[in-house]
């Protein structure tokens, strides 16, 4: 977890928080709660997020904290699915869902926000819009008093180099991934608010990862059925077919 603090501008990275006796929803709720905690939002806060998943810390952000929040996605699907969830909370005068290209924000966004967060977006940005990404936060900020919580999964900083190049999991499994450094983010949120932003922290969570991906894996094989894909895919409807996508 990183934090930067300019002129009381605060910036930080969240985590994945939990114990061994938590489950995976419960370990997910954590999570949110943590970086919302980190962020320092208080009642009345207004939050953008870049990268809306499935609305989960935008409904949380307004139901538990009282915040205002404007997030943004590039799915379709999260979009309609974030909305109905809000819908069903009673939310639809705190969050907005914005089909919408993080480079894109409008001119009303400028100096509108007390916090920003994202989880997990970071991989899809890519090294040499690292600079845009952060100058477009500084652009929404507050002056004053702000926080940013950025996730990411980060490469070893003897990797991050030589990782640059394309390879088969980038063309083919990860389109356009690319994975920070913490230098290389630390770098780019200074160069991109231009020395405003000061790191604050940094917490590494590495350690809860592989739990994470087994409980995933869990939720996966309990809920992925046959029926449930066939309508897309309909050679899996074969026995064979179905037991080697699996």
């Amino acid at each position: 977890m990183c934090s930067v603090e300019r002129s009381g501008r605060r910036r930080s990275g969240g985590s994945r928080d939990g114990s061994h006796a938590r489950g995976f929803g419960s370990g997910s709720a954590a999570k949110i709660h943590h970086v919302l905690r980190s962020a320092r939002v208080k009642p009345g806060h207004r939050i953008l997020e870049f990268g809306s998943g499935w609305g989960g810390l935008a409904i949380e952000a307004a139901s538990s904290f009282g915040c205002e929040v404007d997030t943004l996605t590039l799915s379709k699907e999260q979009k309609s699915l974030a909305e109905e969830r809000i819908k069903e909370a009673g939310l639809e005068g705190q969050v907005r869902v914005h089909l919408l290209d993080y480079r894109e924000i409008p001119a009303e966004f400028e100096k509108a926000f007390d916090a920003f967060v994202s989880v997990e977006m970071l991989e899809h940005v890519g090294a040499k819009h690292y600079n845009t990404y952060f100058k477009l936060v500084d652009f929404a900020l507050k002056s004053r008093d702000a926080t940013i919580v950025v996730t990411s999964s980060t490469f070893p900083e003897s990797r991050f180099s030589g990782y640059q190049v394309e390879d088969f999991m980038r063309k083919y499994m990860w389109p356009n991934s690319c994975l920070p450094s913490a230098t290389a983010l630390i770098t780019a949120a200074q160069a991109g608010s231009q020395g405003r932003f000061t790191l604050e922290s940094v917490e590494n969570h590495a350690a809860h990862y592989p739990r994470t991906l087994r409980e995933w894996g869990r939720c996966l094989e309990a809920n992925l059925t046959q029926d449930l894909i066939v309508k897309d895919y309909p050679s899996l409807r074969d026995v064979h077919e179905y037991a080697a996508f699996k």
